[in-house]
């Protein structure tokens, strides 16, 4: 079973230095690639890129200039689409993994459920006040559960299986069939390309997403980007590329 692994950032230079570790560490099997995919638009941050992770990941800039996750994403798309693998992990550069982690077991659950569109890894929530729906509920997918006139199950005591009447798509850390990536991604709000992806995907009736998780608790990611203006601002190495 062969996977790419990609990580998408824009430039935040401790977010990604972390998050590769933490990956590293706990993603028991190797990738046929390894890509980071930049979006900061800036030459000096990619020179960075490829002097730090060049030997061990390939280096692939989106644009001469910064042109958001939509624009991004449809890049990747496409470059992804031409790979010699079927399966694809999909990784912003903010989210760290802190638990070892099977790609194989999960390849072998979407194998098993051709209707299922990607397999999302759970994560803890957000301690933030902004942040109501996990703080109200302990998990986002206790929350997605919850949603009335949707259907979940437990499937094999390993993983989650939901299906909803509007967006379900997420670009937080995941695994996908590579054959995703021939499904048109549109969209012309950059605000709201998840959800107009996921309504793409729910014209098939029978779609589905995964939750790798063995209870409406399980956690095997976290957040590491922080919102805080002055917290931000004590740190600014973890938010935009500075030259040393």
């Amino acid at each position: 079973m062969d996977f790419c692994w990609f990580i998408l950032g824009n430039g935040r230079k401790g977010y990604l230095e972390r998050t590769i570790a933490s990956w590293e560490s706990n993603l028991i099997e190797k990738p046929k690639y390894k890509i980071i995919f930049d979006d900061s638009g800036d030459r000096e941050y990619i020179a960075w890129l490829r002097e730090t992770f060049g030997d061990n990941f390939e280096i692939v800039p989106v644009g001469k200039k910064q042109m958001g996750q939509s624009s991004a994403i449809r890049f990747i798309f496409d470059h992804i689409s031409k790979l010699d693998v079927e399966y694809v992990l999909e990784v912003e550069e903010d989210w760290m993994l802190f638990r070892p982690l099977s790609i194989t077991e999960i390849t072998m659950a979407l194998d098993s459920n051709p209707e299922m569109v990607q397999m999302r890894i759970p994560r803890t929530i957000w301690h933030d006040s902004d942040d109501t729906v996990d703080l109200n509920f302990g998990s986002l997918l206790m929350y997605f559960l919850s949603i009335p006139e949707t259907t979940s199950k437990l499937v094999n005591d390993k993983w989650f299986e939901w299906r909803g009447e509007w967006y379900f798509w997420s670009h937080n850390p995941n695994v996908f069939k590579k054959s995703i990536c021939k499904i048109l991604y549109n969209s012309s709000n950059s605000d709201n390309h998840e959800m107009m992806f996921g309504k793409q995907l729910l014209e098939n009736p029978n779609a589905t997403v995964g939750w790798w998780a063995t209870n409406p608790y399980d956690a095997y990611i976290t957040h590491i980007g922080i919102r805080d203006d002055q917290l931000l601002n004590q740190m600014p190495r973890h938010t935009k590329w500075e030259k040393e």
